[in-house]
């Protein structure tokens, strides 16, 4: 009787939702039990690259982050991402990362009021964290939301 190995497939982990909805708190919460060996997190990138002022390295950090990302992709190894997804370049990545194999799990934490999401921000930036535009906030809410609806099945999980 032979045993076969069963190899689990590569996996991006998403960690969706609109700003100050908490997904960095559960992300750091559950990321090593995961056991993702990248964690591409822009914000943090930009307080590496200029601690003194993060806000000027958000181009940089980004452009990083995108780096990184592809090279998990490439080298096929297991990753995380945060996003708003309210934009095209979380699903783009989650499209590829399947077209490369990859299971997509995602885990998105939404609030159901939009001005929570801006008394939790304004309540990160007294604590010393960055700031988002109320405006923002609330444009993502709903794109973010019809984007999760829309680009639901790309998720495996």
């Amino acid at each position: 009787m032979s045993r076969e190995k069963t190899v689990e497939p590569t996996t991006m982990f998403v960690f969706a939702g609109n700003n100050g909805s908490g997904k960095s708190t559960i992300r750091n919460l559950i990321i090593d039990r995961i056991g993702v060996s990248v964690n591409i997190d822009p914000d943090a990138l930009a307080r590496r690259l200029s601690p003194e002022q993060p806000e000027s390295a958000r181009v940089s950090a980004g452009k990083e982050a995108i780096k990184l990302a592809r090279e998990c992709l490439q080298f096929q190894r297991d990753f995380s991402i945060e996003t708003t997804l309210s934009g095209g370049y979380a699903i783009r990545l989650m499209k590829e990362a399947k077209a490369n194999g990859f299971q997509v799990t995602m885990f998105y934490v939404g609030l159901g009021d939009p001005n929570l999401n801006v008394e939790r921000v304004a309540g990160r930036v007294r604590n010393g964290g960055h700031h988002i535009p109320a405006k923002d906030i609330m444009h993502r809410h709903h794109s973010s939301m019809q984007n999760l609806l829309q680009y639901l099945g790309l998720s495996d999980r």
